[in-house]
């Protein structure tokens, strides 16, 4: 059965275990190591019992309340949740299903900085909250920063791509993955039409008060060019 550990409960455990100076814990083949909410799998996984310090190779993927990473390798703070990863991919699934968009956020990085229990940066990054198998959209950028408890999303050098197809650029975009008001870009719409060839719909949401909001939605049709409509 699943166990349950405490906050201060470390696991680890692998086809073979060493103990270095009785500080370093060395867990090598299936290896495992659990602490509170997150289980780590690896080839190989070193613990550093006095600094807090995990070093994982191999296969390596990292799960926590519903969140899920992988990558090739692994430095982590595990009591600071502060890290790198290179050759990530991760899906965030939020907490919140009621909500009228599709708000579990996936994609892949070069390089992803973990910050915080909450904060992830991604360098050359792509991401969408299409599910998955479909990968009709995607956000593409130089740097995303995702906040994982305020559901929102800053990239920077951003490219809007459908079915590989760049469509949109913006410097800086962002947006929400949850189902609360806030000023951004929402879930692209994306169709083909007979008449006016590929169409785009990107909707962005003003937040004007409480009890008023206006979506300006630009059009992009391939064969007449440009439109707004709100």
């Amino acid at each position: 059965g699943e166990e349950k550990l405490s906050d201060g409960d470390l696991l680890i455990e692998g086809d073979s275990l060493e103990n270095n100076l009785d500080r370093k814990l060395k867990a090598s083949g299936n290896a495992i190591l659990k602490k509170g909410n997150k289980t780590i799998n690896a080839d190989l996984i070193e613990f550093d019992q006095i600094s807090g310090e995990v070093y994982a190779i191999g296969d390596v993927s990292i799960e926590s309340d519903g969140s899920k990473l992988t990558g090739s390798s692994l430095e982590l703070s595990i009591t600071e949740n502060v890290g790198v990863i290179p050759n990530a991919s991760f899906s965030s699934a939020s907490k919140n299903s009621k909500s009228m968009f599709n708000n579990t956020l996936r994609g892949k990085a070069e390089v992803l900085f973990l910050e915080g229990e909450d904060k992830k940066r991604l360098q050359n990054a792509s991401i969408t909250t299409c599910d998955a198998g479909q990968d009709d959209w995607f956000i593409k950028a130089s740097e995303i920063e995702i906040n994982d408890s305020a559901k929102t999303v800053n990239a920077k050098d951003a490219k809007l791509e459908f079915k590989g197809v760049p469509i949109l650029y913006s410097p800086l975009v962002n947006f929400s993955f949850n189902n609360e008001r806030k000023s951004g870009f929402l879930s692209p719409s994306v169709g083909t039409t007979s008449r006016s060839g590929f169409e785009s719909s990107i909707p962005y949401y003003f937040n004007l008060s409480p009890t008023s909001d206006a979506t300006v939605t630009p059009r992009y049709l391939g064969k007449r060019g440009a439109q707004i409509q709100g």
